[in-house]
């Protein structure tokens, strides 16, 4: 999985503005159970999509389920119940 999440010193980091905004450990403890293929702290001055300068503040990562734990969104995918037509659950 890949994403992007705002840094404390975000330019938007303001109390008006319904975002989130994190630090390099909030990151960390939110996907403490992924490993962390790469995590990227970037903070630069800029620009928005319509050109007004901004200061950024970004975390960019890369995470992937464990090697040594199992993929338990796919053992739920593949886990079908089967009903024939001649059976009806009690309710």
């Amino acid at each position: 999985m890949t994403a992007t999440f705002f840094g404390k010193r975000d330019a938007w980091n303001e109390p008006e503005n319904d975002l989130s905004f994190s630090t390099r450990a909030d990151v960390e403890r939110m996907f403490s159970g992924l490993d962390l293929i790469e995590l990227t702290e970037v903070e630069e001055d800029g620009h928005t999509a319509d050109g007004s300068p901004k200061h950024w503040h970004v975390f960019h990562l890369v995470a992937r389920h464990r090697m040594d734990q199992p993929d338990v969104s796919r053992e739920l995918r593949i886990k079908k119940v089967t009903l024939r037509p001649n059976e009806v659950e009690d309710a």
